[in-house]
This record gives structure tokens, C-alpha cells and sequence, in this order.
């Protein structure tokens, strides 16, 4: 639950807004509850096991101090990076139980960031919560689990390993996915109803959760071998996680060497500027970025999300038609996999169409700016 809490929270707090265009139908349940009860059943279960840890207040404070550690040890120091993390501590010192509260926190909170006139405000909540129900229902397996397992580690007293957390980091692979283009949609529907001034903000907003997030990333992909430390998650204080903090430091020492530093290279490389090939979570990113950078029109922006959305769902099928061959590869290994080669074929292929709606004074800027790197 530790990482599921911190990604949801730092995700709708940090960013906060939601899609229009993404209803219940999105994510209909096949027996034809509607997916907002649904979710809601799933997420009382799960407070009942949340509700062993004690009292939330104590809960809280650890939390966020862990917020605190974390943003701090990461430099997310940016005045979008305060807003993110003093948004996250008041969430976060609401019980989670208390859904509705918290929900309507992160309302009050974006409303009096972004200066919400009262129709902006209503459909902000109302995609906001349509928004968090599909992503309760679409990833609840993952959050039962996770959150069981760390409510036990909390109660017992036992520390979190990292043999632990690299399994998470692998079976959390569809949840962080699913967050990341919730976020994408929610921005998309906000520039689109939004003033210059608001859009700026926006615009800030992303650049800042965009950061935010490489850096989950690229830890992720340390995680997923056996590399977390408490420390990844502000845990270095913490009074269950505090001797595992001390044995990891030791050992971290012995570790560093040209092989770390290599790895930290292969990291950035296939993370950085605007996409990850094989992964199309993070595809929505470099569409914006791209519109952004060449200025699209109305006409033109309708175009490439549509494409996007095509690819999107072609990548999200084959993944699913292949689950067999993909899920055993690490996540340092995917840039290069023969099994999601398909995958950074269609990214390649987004691009590809991407360019070729740009016209020739817009061409003319994309062979000045371009580096070379086949993302942009």
C-alpha cells in the first residue's frame, strides 16, 4: 500500500484534474453495476484493513513525513512541487476512508489554485470523481493487495524489503500505466476550458508532475531489481523501516562503482526527453509536448489524439494478447526486448503521423530544433 498510497495521492493532489469525456461507460462493468458502486464496495474492503493501522492522526504525520523526505531528497523544490506536496499533507491528513472528503479537498484546493468560476468548479468534482472511481475499479486487485500486505507490515512491526518492493514494482506496472493516462486526459480537458492565464498554470503544473513522475521512473526501474531503500520512499525515519535504513546505507556504499553509474546512464537514456518507446502510458506526454512545441492548431490537435488514442489501444491489446512474453523482461531490458518490439514500432509510428501533420513552416521549426533523438 505504501507505494499505491503514495502514487494515488501524489497523482490526484498534485495535478487533480479530471477528464469530461471519460464516463462510467469507459469502464463499465461487465455484470452491469454501475463502476462508482462498485469501486465504492471494493474501497470500503479495503479501509477495514486500513482502519488496524490505529489512529489516523499518527498515521498521518508519518505520511507525511515520508512527503516531506521524499520531495526533498528528490529536489522537487519548484513552486508546482510545493503546491503538489502541501496539497498531499492536507489529503493525506483526511482518513482515506473519508472518500468523499478527501475528494472534495482536492476540489477546494484546485478551485482557489486555478481561480475556478462555479461551473468550472462543478465539473471539475464531477470528472474528478468519475475519474478516481475507475481508477478504484480498474486497479482494485493491485490496491487490495498491496494495502493488505503493508497494513501487516505496519501492525506486525516488520520492515518493508526489497525483494518485497521489487515484486510491487512489477505487479504495479498496469496501475501506475492507468494513473499516468487518467492524468493525461485530465489535463487535456482542462486546456480546453480554460483561460491563457489558467492554461499557464496548467502548463507549469504538468511540467512539474511530468518531472515528478521520470524520477518514479527511473527509481522503478532500481526497485524492480531488488535496489529499494527506505530512504526511495522518506522512510529513513521511520520507526519500523529505521534498521533496514541503516543496513541499506552500508550496503549502498559498497555498491557504488562504474556498473551504478552505468545503469543511471541506461536509466536516463530510456526515459528522457518526452517518452518511453514500449511503454504507451507515457505516449499522451509526448503528443503534448509536440503540440506544444509546434503550436498546433484546433484541427491538427483533434488529428493526433486520435491517432494517439488508435495507438494507444493497439499497444494496450497487443500487451494484453502477449502478456506471457512481456511481463518476464525487466524494466531496464524493455528498451531493447524482441517481445516489445511491436510496441516501439507503434510509437514509431505515432511519430511518424505526429510529423506528418505539420505544415512546412512548422517542419521548418521541427529541423532546427531537433537533436536527433527519435522521440522528438
Amino acid at each position: 500500500m505504501g507505494g499505491v498510497c503514495i502514487f494515488t495521492v501524489v497523482l490526484y493532489a498534485s495535478v487533480g484534474v479530471a477528464d469530461a469525456g471519460s464516463g462510467d461507460a469507459q469502464d463499465a462493468d461487465k455484470t452491469g453495476q454501475r463502476p462508482s458502486d462498485a469501486a465504492m464496495a471494493r474501497f470500503d474492503s479495503v479501509m477495514t484493513d486500513v482502519r488496524r493501522m490505529g489512529d489516523w492522526p499518527v498515521q498521518a504525520e508519518r505520511l507525511n513525513t515520508m512527503l516531506d523526505h521524499m520531495w526533498r531528497g528528490n529536489g522537487w523544490d519548484s513552486e508546482s512541487d510545493v503546491f503538489a506536496r502541501d496539497a498531499a499533507r492536507e489529503v493525506t491528513n483526511i482518513p482515506p476512508w473519508e472518500f468523499e472528503r478527501r475528494m472534495e479537498k482536492i476540489t477546494e484546493l484546485v478551485a482557489d489554485r486555478y481561480a475556478f468560476n462555479p461551473t468550472q468548479r462543478d465539473r471539475f468534482r464531477s470528472n474528478l470523481y468519475r475519474e478516481s472511481f475507475g481508477f478504484i475499479f480498474n486497479n482494485f486487485d493491485v490496491i487490495a493487495k498491496h494495502a493488505g500486505e503493508f497494513v501487516s507490515s505496519r501492525v506486525t512491526g516488520q520492515p518493508l524489503t526489497p525483494e518485497q518492493i521489487a515484486r510491487w514494482t512489477k505487479e504495479s506496472e498496469s496501475l501506475i500505466a492507468d494513473g499516468m493516462a487518467r492524468a493525461d486526459r485530465m489535463g487535456n480537458t482542462m486546456r480546453g476550458n480554460t483561460d491563457a492565464r489558467q492554461k499557464e498554470l496548467l502548463r507549469r503544473d504538468f511540467e512539474g508532475f511530468d518531472r515528478r513522475m521520470d524520477d518514479i521512473i527511473r527509481l522503478r526501474a532500481e526497485w524492480a531489481r531488488g535496489r529499494w531503500k527506505p530512504s526511495d520512499w522518506g522512510m529513513q525515519d521511520d520507526p519500523i523501516q529505521s534498521p533496514q535504513a541503516r543496513s541499506e546505507a552500508k550496503r549502498a556504499i559498497g555498491d557504488r562503482g562504474s556498473g551504478s553509474t552505468a545503469l543511471s546512464d541506461h536509466i536516463r537514456r530510456i526515459t528522457a526527453p518526452d517518452a518511453l518507446l514500449y511503454d504507451e502510458s507515457t505516449w499522451a506526454r509526448y503528443v503534448r509536448k509536440f503540440i506544444e512545441r509546434h503550436a498546433l492548431d484546433a484541427g491538427q490537435q483533434t488529428a493526433i489524439r486520435s491517432i494517439l488514442s488508435e495507438l494507444e489501444s493497439r499497444a494496450k491489446q497487443y500487451r494484453q494478447t502477449h502478456r506471457a512474453e512481456i511481463e518476464p523482461v525487466p524494466v531496464q531490458e524493455r528498451s531493447e526486448a524482441e517481445a516489445l518490439e511491436p510496441v516501439r514500432k507503434m510509437f514509431l509510428e505515432l511519430k511518424a503521423r505526429s510529423e506528418a501533420l505539420l505544415t512546412e513552416p512548422q517542419r521548418s521549426v521541427e529541423r532546427a530544433s531537433s537533436s536527433g533523438d527519435p522521440r522528438r
